[in-house]
């Protein structure tokens, strides 16, 4: 059974989660709110939303308090939510389970996954910086 975490929902988590739960797989999404646009088609009871840092993130943005949003420094900056998401799904890791994380929520919830033995699994969507510059130059032009 596989836990999967994501502090917003796309459509990549959207497919990895339909997938999961057609093979009878899933165990739970972590995720921030699950409404509207973040809105996945799954049973209530798989659910898990930690949507009070997330709530504050948005409020914060829509009053333009940089003092509570700022990148990585904020109290609610989208940094802090991925770090408190990831504490929390940390907290649900149990031996035999599998964890899916993305991006910055990872650390605490592979810690916790190591010790229980639980498999870990981690997607990063974009390429080191370093390595899209090499892809995009012509194979016959030297980085050096």
């Amino acid at each position: 059974m596989v836990i999967v975490s994501h502090p917003n929902v796309n459509q990549y988590v959207r497919a990895l989660l339909k997938a999961l739960e057609a093979r009878g797989e899933l165990q739970e999404f972590h995720t921030t709110l699950n409404f509207g646009r973040r809105r996945v088609a799954l049973p209530q009871r798989k659910i898990f939303q930690h949507a009070r840092l997330e709530l504050m993130r948005l409020l914060g943005q829509r009053l333009r308090q940089n003092w509570l949003v700022g990148h990585d420094s904020g109290l609610a900056s989208i940094d802090a939510v991925a770090r408190m998401l990831d504490r929390e799904v940390a907290k649900r890791v149990k031996p035999g389970s599998a964890i899916y994380c993305y991006e910055d929520s990872a650390l605490a919830t592979f810690g916790a996954a190591q010790k229980a033995g639980a498999k870990r699994y981690y997607e990063l969507p974009i390429m080191f910086w370093t390595t899209t510059q090499r892809a995009q130059l012509p194979e016959n032009i030297s980085m050096f």
